[in-house]
């Protein structure tokens, strides 16, 4: 055996071994991913919306924040409503708009100075209301 023929060898063997490791290690990621995605699924109810980073339950998100713009944007239209107001002050504040949140907490403070009431959770829009 020539010396030539043992270094290919041994660079063939290293390649192999580097392949194989890098092989593995996308294989294994993939594998951690399905199972965490079944495990998921395994724990939600038949009847629940499809979940997941493929996009699928995007749409729900999407239109969840259309319906809280639509409620900020009703509390803007109408200055006098008390309720509007408090709605829109929840949900600047759960978007981290905070000095948003202040000026509808204001506005609704002008409306009934002496009003308050704790919040309460909305199943239906996932927020905390009044």
């Amino acid at each position: 055996m020539t010396r030539e023929n043992f270094l290919f060898a041994i660079i063939g063997i290293l390649l192999g071994f580097i392949i194989g490791f890098m092989l593995h290690g996308v294989m294994s990621q993939r594998e951690a991913e399905r199972s965490a995605t079944t495990q998921q699924r395994q724990q939600l109810p038949p009847d629940h919306p499809p979940v997941g980073a493929d996009g699928t339950g995007g749409g729900d998100q999407q239109q969840s924040m259309q319906e809280v713009q639509q409620l900020i944007q009703k509390a803007r239209a109408n200055p006098k409503d008390f309720d509007a107001q408090i709605m829109a002050a929840n949900l600047e504040y759960q978007i981290g708009q905070y000095e948003e949140s202040v000026k509808f907490l204001l506005t609704a403070n002008q409306i009934k100075p002496d009003h308050y009431f704790p919040a309460q959770w909305d199943p239906k829009l996932g927020i905390h209301v009044t």
